[in-house]
């Protein structure tokens, strides 16, 4: 995604196709790429039609919002050089890795990695987030154990 600014800095593509799924998520296409996204719901749909599937935007703090184009391009202006948003990432998602593992311990350890992915991604940062990664990689860390225990 490109880097946009208005009063602050974001992340932001044009929507070229969206899709709603049986299970209330989208999926959307920008510039080529699909994002699966499980946190637009129609309060965050500024004015988007079908005709007009609008950006996706991504906020300094995570949270994302789906605009329509006209809204978007008038409250942002393109910017080549400040620095795109990114969420800052939690330190204890190094923790979540599992492709250095064996395969077998691979299986066991990667749900929790994906579902700390989920949190880190679609959860507001605050206390309780924390406390959510540490107790799942506590039950991650737990489940390893479970398959390799004699």
């Amino acid at each position: 995604m490109k880097a946009y600014q208005s009063h602050k800095v974001v992340e932001a593509a044009k929507i070229t196709k969206a899709e709603h799924q049986e299970d209330g998520r989208w999926h959307l296409m920008l510039d080529g790429d699909v994002v699966e996204t499980t946190t637009i719901d129609e309060a965050k749909r500024f004015k988007v039609t079908e005709e007009d599937l609008g950006y996706f935007v991504r906020y300094p703090d995570g949270y994302i919002s789906w605009w329509a184009t006209k809204a978007f391009e008038e409250a942002y202006e393109k910017t080549a050089t400040a620095k795109p948003a990114s969420p800052p990432r939690d330190n204890i998602m190094q923790f979540f890795t599992f492709t250095h593992l064996p395969e077998f311990l691979q299986e066991a350890s990667e749900p929790f990695c994906k579902l700390a992915e989920f949190i880190q991604v679609n959860i507001p940062r605050n206390p309780e987030r924390t406390v959510a990664l540490r107790k799942l990689l506590e039950a991650k860390d737990a489940a390893v154990r479970a398959v390799v225990a004699k």
